[in-house]
């Protein structure tokens, strides 16, 4: 598991130096500073990625609840009074826990663990799982990434994929069969002969593409719309 970014903002030094030893004995916490100052938080805060900022709320100058407001996401932030009657109001500004001075570690634990939780779901929830294609092949079926694809050859009847990761695969099929089942933002025709994806290309010219060092023929009658989907790529 990654290290998630701390700061607290909070007029009383003591605390500043309380939270930092808090931050010492949790494995997943970097402690990236303290502010007596929420001005300074916020102009710290806007040249920095920060995961959580315990938030004192009576503060001079501007409050905590001020600061909370214009916090933005993916920064989470908790609150940390000895008033338990600025609970509601913190709430209401979406704030993850609610720290009553004085607090102990294990209280502490469980607000940053809460947000450590929801941010490691959001991450994975935008991790991406690669595409893939289920071809068969030797009388099996072989689950391709497309990320690992070099370039597709047609020779006869079959259709051989060239990849990064493994043997090259000969699959009894159309190269316009095969075509039809690949994102047609990723791969294109460029001879009767090959389909190459647009991620491989390292360079094109007037009849030869380039994947790496290899050379494939760009035809003339793919050469055209070969081209204009380059362009509008560009």
């Amino acid at each position: 598991m990654r290290a998630f970014t701390l700061i607290v903002v909070d007029d009383d030094p003591l605390i500043i130096h309380f939270v930092e030893q808090l931050c010492s004995f949790h494995e997943n916490i970097q402690f990236l500073g303290g502010f007596k100052s929420p001005l300074e938080a916020k102009e710290f805060l806007s040249a920095n990625v920060v995961d959580i900022v315990i938030l004192d709320i009576e503060m001079p100058g501007m409050s905590g609840l001020e600061l909370a407001a214009v916090i933005q996401e993916p920064t989470r932030f908790i609150f940390s009074t000895s008033h338990s009657e600025f609970a509601l109001e913190g709430f209401n500004l979406a704030a993850t826990d609610y720290l009553l001075k004085p607090y102990a570690y294990e209280r502490f634990k469980t607000a940053v663990d809460k947000i450590i939780k929801i941010h490691t779901l959001e991450e994975k929830s935008q991790v991406k799982e690669a595409p893939t294609l289920t071809v068969k092949s030797s009388y099996s079926n072989t689950k391709l990434s497309l990320e690992d694809i070099c370039y597709i050859e047609s020779i006869d009847d079959y259709v051989i994929i060239f990849r990064d990761n493994g043997p090259e695969l000969k699959i009894r099929k159309t190269l316009k069969n095969m075509l039809q089942e690949l994102p047609e933002d990723q791969f294109v025709r460029i001879h009767r002969s090959y389909i190459v994806p647009y991620s491989r290309i390292t360079g094109y010219q007037k009849s030869k593409v380039f994947i790496g060092e290899k050379e494939l023929p760009l035809s003339a009658s793919y050469k055209e719309n070969f081209l204009e989907k380059m362009k509008n790529r560009n």
